[in-house]
């Protein structure tokens, strides 16, 4: 009897080790990433979203899914997405991009576990997606969230793909190590600088010639 608890044990581990590493991020990457598509394609006026959610279209008519007059009205009053409504369209994404909806890059942020967080995240989405025209997605780190981790795993080539910092400090931290990089004549080519944020802010994005 004992070797049968443990047995059922050892089993019950390895199915939530595999929901938790693969099979949730999994489904919370596509679902992101739907939610911008249904975002933009009610926006309207973007060929390379039509085009795919066309085709969207007829995968939700072969499984037997309504087609909505408005594709926001797929993500439920509860704020989830039917599986299989995100299983459609990740089978619609590789027939018009040749390529699987996890292929799409993600982004990673080292910043806290703040609500707001994936407010933030969805805007980005939406807003890469209409001005691009391509998906792209990104995903908090909060473990990463101190400053010595990020600059250390940077260094070695495996560090955050966005680095929150706050204040002077800090940012000098990151230039000093390599990370932080002078963009003063591209932010200058394309109309942004010092002068072009309040006062306070300036010693935040910018270090002084010493």
């Amino acid at each position: 009897m004992r070797w049968l608890l443990l047995s059922l044990f050892g089993v019950f581990a390895g199915l939530t080790v595999l929901a938790y590493t693969v099979v949730l991020p999994e489904t919370e990457a596509r679902d992101g990433l739907v939610r911008a598509y249904l975002t933009a394609g009610d926006a309207g006026d973007l060929e390379a979203v039509d085009r795919l959610l066309s085709r969207f279209a007829a995968e939700l008519d072969r499984a037997g899914l309504e087609v909505p007059d408005a594709w926001t009205a797929l993500i439920e009053d509860t704020g989830e997405i039917d599986p299989a409504v995100i299983a459609a369209f990740a089978s619609a994404f590789r027939e018009v991009r040749g390529r699987p909806i996890e292929s799409v890059p993600q982004l990673v942020w080292s910043t806290d576990a703040n609500p707001a967080r994936e407010v933030q995240m969805a805007l980005f989405r939406e807003w890469h997606l209409r001005e691009y025209g391509e998906p792209i997605d990104i995903k908090t780190d909060p473990s990463n969230r101190e400053i010595t981790k990020a600059i250390v795993q940077s260094v070695a080539g495996a560090g955050p793909d966005i680095i929150e910092y706050y204040g002077p400090a800090e940012m000098r931290s990151l230039a000093l190590a390599g990370i932080a990089y002078d963009l003063t004549d591209y932010a200058r080519a394309h109309g942004f600088g010092v002068d072009t944020v309040f006062e306070g802010a300036r010693s935040s994005i910018a270090m002084a010639n010493d």
